[in-house]
C-alpha cells in the first residue's frame, strides 16, 4: 500500500473526500488507512510489523509471517500523487510497485 499524509482524494482518515468531484459519486465514506491495514493483516494472518525504514518524508512498515506479505509506503509530505524519482535516493511509486510485485509473482 502507498499512501500520502496530505491525500485530500482519499483522505488517510478516512471519512469522505475532501474533493467535490469525488465527494459527488461517493456512496460511503472511504475507510482509514488504519483500517484497511487491518483488514489486510487478518486477511493475510500477519504477524510481525517491522519498521523498514524511515525519514522526514517517508516510512515504510513491512508486515512479515504472513500468507501473503504486506508493504506499507506512507509519504508524510505529499498527497495524491504518483512520484517519480528524478535521483536515486527518491520515492518512486513505479518502482516501489514494480520491485514488490517482482518479489510476490507466483
Amino acid at each position: 500500500m502507498i499512501h500520502g499524509v496530505q491525500d485530500q482524494v482519499v483522505p488517510i482518515d478516512g471519512g469522505m473526500s475532501q474533493m467535490r468531484f469525488v465527494a459527488r459519486t461517493q456512496a460511503q465514506p472511504f475507510l482509514s488507512l488504519n483500517q484497511t491495514l487491518n483488514i489486510w493483516k487478518k486477511t493475510n494472518h500477519c504477524q510481525n510489523k517491522n519498521l523498514i525504514s524511515t525519514s522526514n518524508t517517508l516510512s515504510i512498515w513491512q508486515y512479515t509471517v504472513c500468507q501473503a506479505d504486506l508493504q506499507v509506503n506512507i509519504l508524510k509530505l505529499t498527497g495524491h500523487t504518483w512520484l517519480e524519482a528524478e535521483h536515486a535516493n527518491e520515492f518512486d511509486t513505479t518502482q516501489t510497485i514494480w520491485n514488490f510485485l517482482k518479489q510476490h509473482h507466483r
